[in-house]
């Protein structure tokens, strides 16, 4: 149901992407099984959705290598999100989003 009637099938999407970084997943009919596997760095589609883009940037904190595509896509819900991402990543204080 709900997963699947955005911008891409998110399970689908979510499925396909965690597979290729090595994972181990089952796709259900409005859920995903995930087996405990090692992964590996690779290329993550964002499928032109911002809550895919933002779920290869988490997975990419614990697997090192996870390129996203389009982490642009994330404007769609925080602009600054690149911005806000990286500065924590590179060792820098995240600029307030809005100034007092």
């Amino acid at each position: 149901g709900h997963l699947r009637g955005h911008e891409t099938d998110r399970l689908a999407a979510l499925a396909a992407e965690i597979t290729g970084l090595g994972g181990s997943v089952t796709e259900l009919e409005d859920d995903l099984a995930i087996e405990p596997a090692p992964l590996h760095g690779g290329p993550w589609r964002a499928h032109e959705d911002h809550r895919m883009a933002t779920a290869g940037a988490i997975i990419g904190l614990a697997v090192p290598g996870v390129e996203i595509d389009d982490i642009g896509t994330t404007a769609k819900t925080l602009p600054e999100f690149p911005e806000l991402w990286l500065g924590p990543l590179l060792g820098r204080a995240p600029r307030a989003a809005v100034d007092p």
